[in-house]
């Protein structure tokens, strides 16, 4: 049986695609969601759990595992994929973890029990993060995202009328989508930069959608700010799901997310918005993602809202973490360890 296991919304992103084609090929295996099987992130319970099922081998996502601040204090669980992956080594049972953007608040040098047999990263600065960790060379493989390689295969109509429907905003309104970061007050910060310097820019009869990370907690001290804005709109997501929001937006920001790199592959122009907020340990965290522009500055958001402005939507044929095939090679790491 093939184990697929992930806590993050962004590391079951990355894994989703595999368990699926796993699936396809006829594979008996199972999906497990960390979020909701919080035993399995405690030493016993994952011990327990591999114990009693015959699993041929293990793979997980990499769920960042570090406590933030603000005035929520988010606890992010201090464990995640690590039992599920010591209690496999235990048994000499193969274990995979896909890593995407880096490795920061994943892995470190404190516990090799919890290094997996085998790496599968989506960029090159992955890499260089986990060889200066000390994983063997031969342990790494740069294979890509297989989750931005499904949304870049995905058959979307830009612009979707229906969605724009669904926030009451006509045909001809320029729908802005804004994904906020993990942290309450840093959310609020740069929700109230942008909905005040957009203004400023060339752009006009605009509306910015809202919405908060999955992880926020007090999401509705965010509500009420953005509603204080006339021109910007509250969602805390579900409908329409972020593929059909992406598509229907004529840009997206986020302050540091995965969204704007799957924003960039449908062909969406996105940015990471850096203005009025304390963006630092959030940024580090995607280090390696140099396709996603940073805006830092007034100037720079008017120069990108120009340039924007200037060029028609056009599909971006540059390969993002390295999206290209990144499913069979991933596959084919992922076989080799049988």
């Amino acid at each position: 049986m093939f184990i697929f296991a992930a806590h993050d919304p962004g590391a079951k992103n990355h894994i989703r695609p595999i368990y699926l084609h796993a699936l396809e090929a006829g594979e008996k295996a199972t999906w497990i969601d960390l979020s909701t099987r919080s035993e399995l992130m405690k030493w016993d319970h994952a011990h327990e759990y591999v114990v009693d099922n015959s699993i041929e081998i293990l793979v997980t996502g990499s769920s960042i595992c570090v406590k933030g601040g603000g005035i929520d204090h988010y606890q992010l669980p201090p464990n995640c994929e690590k039992p599920l992956i010591r209690a496999c080594k235990n048994k000499k049972i193969p274990c995979i973890s896909v890593v995407d953007l880096g490795i920061q608040g994943k892995f470190d040098k404190a516990n090799f029990q919890e290094i997996p047999d085998r790496f599968l990263v989506t960029n090159s600065g992955c890499v260089s993060e986990l060889l200066d960790l000390g994983v063997d060379y031969d342990s790494i493989v740069l294979t890509g995202s297989a989750h931005l390689e499904t949304y870049a295969n995905t058959k979307l109509k830009s612009g979707d009328v229906n969605v724009k429907r669904i926030y009451g905003l006509s045909r001809a309104r320029n729908l802005i989508s804004f994904f906020c970061g993990p942290d309450t007050a840093q959310s609020i910060e740069a929700v109230n930069s942008i909905s005040s310097l957009l203004l400023e820019t060339q752009l006009t009869d605009f509306t910015i959608v809202v919405r908060p990370h999955p992880r926020m907690p007090l999401k509705s001290l965010l509500e009420e700010q953005v509603r204080k804005f006339g021109h910007v709109l509250y969602d805390e997501g579900g409908e329409p799901d972020t593929l059909l929001l992406l598509a229907a937006s004529r840009v997206s920001f986020s302050m540091a997310s995965l969204v704007s790199l799957e924003s960039l592959v449908i062909g969406t122009p996105s940015a990471f918005y850096q203005i009025g907020w304390d963006y630092e340990n959030l940024n580090n965290m995607y280090n390696n993602v140099m396709s996603v522009p940073r805006v830092r500055t007034k100037e720079e958001l008017g120069f990108f809202i120009d340039r924007l402005l200037e060029s028609d939507r056009t599909a971006m044929s540059e390969n993002i973490e390295f999206q290209k095939g990144a499913l069979a090679r991933s596959w084919k790491a992922i076989l080799e360890l049988l």
